[in-house]
């Protein structure tokens, strides 16, 4: 099964900008709104969030990171370095999240398969049918 790989990052969890204030109201808001809406116990008979799942201590990681100044500097600078390391390819020792094919949506006049991008961007991505053959042969890109 081909799987493509994510990168969540602690502003992704929060759902906040990248530059975001150091100020404590934003950030706390952000980390009470994420808390609401990944809350099991906060669910009830609601329907299936079509959003990432996030459990409350990667939500309580991220709002303590990015609250205390010399946690997040620290967190931005391996941030950094590893979107570096991520541009010509996937770097397996990096915090990814496996989607399966069955999550994209095939478009049989075109003959292939895409998933929206989180971030909005572009296209998003796509896998063709050379895709799906060069990864069982070990040739992925």
């Amino acid at each position: 099964m081909t799987r493509i790989q994510f990168r969540e990052t602690h502003y992704e969890i929060l759902s906040v900008p990248p530059n975001i204030s150091l100020a404590p109201a934003p950030l706390k808001k952000a980390y009470h709104r994420a808390l609401l809406i990944h809350h099991p116990d906060k669910l009830g008979s609601q329907p299936p969030n079509p959003k990432p799942r996030f459990t409350i201590d990667q939500i309580t990681a991220a709002y303590t990171t990015l609250s205390t100044p010399h946690l997040r500097q620290e967190y931005e600078r391996q941030l950094a370095a590893s979107t570096s390391t991520i541009i010509g390819g996937v770097d397996e020792g990096k915090v990814l999240q496996s989607v399966d094919l069955d999550d994209f949506y095939y478009d049989e006049e075109r003959e292939r398969w895409t998933r929206a991008c989180r971030c909005g961007a572009g296209e998003g991505f796509v896998i063709t049918e050379e895709d799906l053959a060069a990864d069982a042969d070990g040739k992925g890109k």
